[in-house]
C-alpha cells in the first residue's frame, strides 16, 4: 500500500510540475458552465496556454446509467462571435467513483480577445 501510495504521489508531483510549465495564468473571463440532466460540472477554469485557452475541470455523473457524451468548449469574443471551439472526452467513471477531470485546449489567435468561455455536457455528437 505505501508503494502504490508513493508512486501516485510522485506521479501526481510530476504530472503537477508538466502541466504547471505548460499553463500561464489563470484568464479572468467568466466560465459559464451548463450541465445535462445525466452529468453535472462542478467546476471549470481557463489558464493562458502556449498556443491559446487551456480548459480544465471536474465533471460528476448523476446517476448509475449515463455513459455516453462529451464535453464542448467555446471561447466568445465581447461580440458573441466564436473564437474557438474544442470537444472534450468525458472521463472514465466507475461505480465507486462518480467524478472525473477533464482539460481540453482552444486554438485562439489573441487570448486577449476572449470575453466568455462557455462548457457545456452534451449527450450527443456535435452536427
Amino acid at each position: 500500500m505505501t508503494g502504490r501510495f508513493s508512486r501516485f504521489t510522485a506521479g501526481m508531483a510530476t504530472l503537477m510540475l508538466i502541466s504547471g510549465c505548460a499553463m500561464g495564468p489563470e484568464l479572468t473571463v467568466p466560465v459559464s458552465k451548463t450541465s445535462s440532466d445525466r452529468f453535472t460540472i462542478r467546476w471549470a477554469h481557463a489558464y493562458q496556454g502556449k498556443r491559446g485557452v487551456e480548459i480544465w475541470g471536474l465533471v460528476s455523473r448523476r446517476g448509475y446509467g449515463a455513459r455516453g457524451g462529451h464535453i464542448h468548449v467555446e471561447a466568445l469574443a465581447s461580440s458573441g462571435t466564436v473564437l474557438g471551439q474544442a470537444d472534450a472526452r468525458l472521463p472514465m467513471m466507475g461505480v465507486r467513483h462518480r467524478s472525473g477531470s477533464f482539460g481540453t485546449r482552444l486554438q485562439v489567435a489573441d487570448v486577449a480577445e476572449v470575453a466568455k468561455i462557455t462548457v457545456e455536457v452534451k449527450a450527443v455528437p456535435d452536427a
